[in-house]
């Protein structure tokens, strides 16, 4: 058989069907029950049992407990494949406000006042393990995200492209709670100052360094 015949036949469906399965956004909330799930060790990772001294292979399981004011995901971007380091692009579908992953935390008094965290800034990873470039996605008090690239700091007019498959760590803050202050603190928002005004021209370009 040519190579055009072979170029020209079409591939089994499960190959495609692993393609879309590779390819299908995942959310916030599976990544968390993925986290949670008890998992059986490997033989060579087997626990010595106190009772009969055996090797047997055992579960383990993490839980969470309680949550902290600020809550960072580090989404598992790079893994050992095949003998290399791989980079994942899977797109991770993480909501900008009102998440909440009382699911997955065990202390009973979250069931009565389940946390609720809003999204506030979102690091990203451009390229490979060998080299890359990163820059930052930043809700400032006025409630608007800004991208931070470099020395640029520009306006995010449209909020779907925060949501990439180039997010690496994503930094929620509790609803209600006090943590941090600066941009992100409870209060009026302080206006961006804009080029030509009182404070010069590079009055933006400042404000956007001590955010």
């Amino acid at each position: 058989m040519g190579f055009k015949a072979e170029r020209d036949q079409h591939d089994d469906g499960s190959v495609q069907a692993a393609l879309d399965e590779e390819n299908k956004p995942v959310s916030l909330d599976e990544c968390f029950g993925w986290f949670s799930k008890e998992e059986r060790m490997d033989e060579a990772d087997a626990w010595r049992c106190p009772q009969c001294a055996d090797l047997r292979r055992a579960t383990k399981k993490l839980d969470l407990w309680r949550v902290p004011p600020v809550l960072i995901v580090h989404l598992k971007r790079f893994q050992f494949y095949r003998g290399r380091w791989v980079k994942s692009r899977k797109l991770v579908d993480f909501p900008l406000e009102g998440f909440t992953p009382s699911d997955y935390l065990v202390d009973p008094r979250t069931r009565e006042n389940p946390p609720v965290y809003d999204l506030y800034a979102v690091t990203n990873h451009l390229g490979s393990l060998g080299g890359g470039h990163y820059l930052a996605y930043v809700r400032h008090r006025d409630g608007k995200f800004y991208t931070f690239n470099d020395s640029s700091c520009d306006a995010i007019e449209d909020l779907a492209q925060i949501k990439s498959p180039a997010a690496y760590v994503l930094f929620y803050r509790l609803r209600g709670s006090d943590a941090g202050d600066g941009p992100f603190a409870a209060g009026p928002a302080r206006p961006l100052a804009t080029a030509g005004s009182d404070d010069g021209d590079d009055a933006p370009k400042r404000e956007c360094v001590i955010l």
